[in-house]
């Protein structure tokens, strides 16, 4: 809703400064708070015909690891392979990138206190010991 009210705002900015008009009426008018919607998931029903239908594409194994450790693309796109345990089946997260332009940037900070979150991943191995 920002994005509507602000041509208006600076519209009845400029009329009061010309002295077209003696007080800004938006100004005054509160500001509407964004609505956030809660984002649509894939039941597993959707997410296995999803697969099904990649089933022999080169990045099926991408998008199966991103549905079933339950990462973001960000935090993927950061993993390194000192921080994969294949036998173990866990994948040590420690931070994320994102993109800038058409530049993949890693982010400058982590998701916990010591900077990194282990994430079992039950499709690739057993579970852990403890």
């Amino acid at each position: 809703m920002p994005a509507r009210r602000s041509p208006l705002a600076g519209a009845s900015k400029l009329a009061l400064k010309a002295g077209i008009v003696e007080v800004n009426p938006v100004a005054q008018a509160p500001q509407p708070k964004a609505r956030r919607s809660a984002p649509k998931h894939w039941s597993p029903e959707e997410a296995r015909r999803f697969l099904a239908l990649m089933e022999g594409d080169r990045t099926w194994t991408v998008w199966a690891f991103l549905m079933r450790s339950g990462l973001r693309v960000g935090e993927v796109v950061a993993l390194r392979w000192p921080n994969v345990d294949l036998e173990g089946g866990v994948v040590r997260v420690v931070g994320f990138s994102t993109y800038v332009g058409h530049d993949v940037v890693p982010a400058r900070r982590t998701f916990s206190a010591n900077g990194a979150n282990s994430v079992w991943t039950p499709a690739y191995g057993s579970a852990p010991a403890g």
